[in-house]
Formats: C-alpha cells, sequence, structure tokens
C-alpha cells in the first residue's frame, strides 16, 4: 500500500501545480476532482491498484441510463469505444451509471507529471465528447446509436485521442 500512497501523493503535487482542486479520501486510497467540460461538470476519481502497480482515473458522467433505454445506450458505449485508443466507457445495466476509465501501467513506481497530465486531457475529452451523444441518445428525436455516434464523429471536436 506504501507504493500505492506515493504514487497518490505525486499526483496531489501535480494537481497543485495546476491549480486543480481535490479531496484526498480519507483512508488515502483515491484523490477526486470537478472538472468543467464544454458540455457539464465531470467527478473524476483517480485511485491506484498495487499489483500489478497501476494508475487509474474513473470519471462518471452525469446521466443515470433509464432502464427502458439500457440496451441501445449500450450499443452507443460499445460504438463510442470503437473511435478511442485511451480507456473505455462502462456502463452498469443494473443501475444507469454511466463512467469512462482509463489507465496507466507503472512499472517502476513513479509516473511524470506529462504523463498524467496527458492521461487525465485524453479521458476528460472522451467524456466531454461523447456526452453530447449520449444526451442525445436519450433526450433527442428517437436518433438510434449509430445516428448520435455519427453526429458527433462529423462534428470533429478536436482530434481523436
Amino acid at each position: 500500500m506504501e507504493r500505492a500512497r506515493d504514487i497518490l501523493s505525486q499526483v496531489c503535487g501535480f494537481f497543485d501545480a495546476d491549480d486543480v482542486r481535490y479531496r484526498s479520501y480519507p483512508d488515502g486510497t483515491g484523490i477526486e476532482a470537478v472538472f468543467c467540460g464544454e458540455t457539464a461538470p465531470f467527478t473524476a476519481t483517480v485511485m491506484v491498484r498495487e499489483e500489478p502497480l497501476v494508475l487509474g482515473v474513473l470519471i462518471r458522467v452525469p446521466i443515470i441510463v433509464p432502464e427502458a433505454r439500457r440496451v441501445q445506450m449500450a450499443e452507443t458505449v460499445v460504438r463510442a469505444n470503437d473511435r478511442l485508443l485511451v480507456g473505455a466507457f462502462d456502463l452498469n445495466m443494473t443501475d444507469g451509471m454511466l463512467a469512462f476509465r482509463a489507465s496507466i501501467p507503472l512499472a517502476e513506481a513513479s509516473i511524470v507529471h506529462e504523463q498524467f497530465r496527458d492521461l487525465m486531457r485524453a479521458a476528460l475529452w472522451s467524456v466531454d465528447r461523447y456526452h453530447r451523444a449520449f444526451c442525445r441518445l436519450l433526450y433527442g428525436d428517437d436518433l438510434s446509436p449509430a445516428e448520435v455516434i455519427a453526429e458527433v464523429e462529423m462534428a470533429g471536436h478536436g482530434s481523436a485521442r
């Protein structure tokens, strides 16, 4: 657990250097920060697993998918994930929670600031970009999963990450 705490301490230093407000979990197992995207605020949780040593980011998408729309949303998630190089969306089919996860292995128990910044940027970019598609699926005019993803892809919104 010591290596994980050291990595989380490094992450706190990265957030401090970037003027990001955060809170550390009292038990030392994670860090939480809120980031304002173009489409919504997103809560990110940074965690470290010891064996093998991996730093992970979980970003909650501020949507609860109604049970009646979960199969369509699952298809939308699969279509979005097909376009991503870093990380993936997850949909909990039981409670409708939607999240994005990304991670980086840390073989030598360290991470440099730029690596962490790139991981966070890629994760936040993906969530902000595809949040539009998820909202269109739930609140749009009966668009299909293929149509909402096509809208996002045609809109561009930066390069694929």
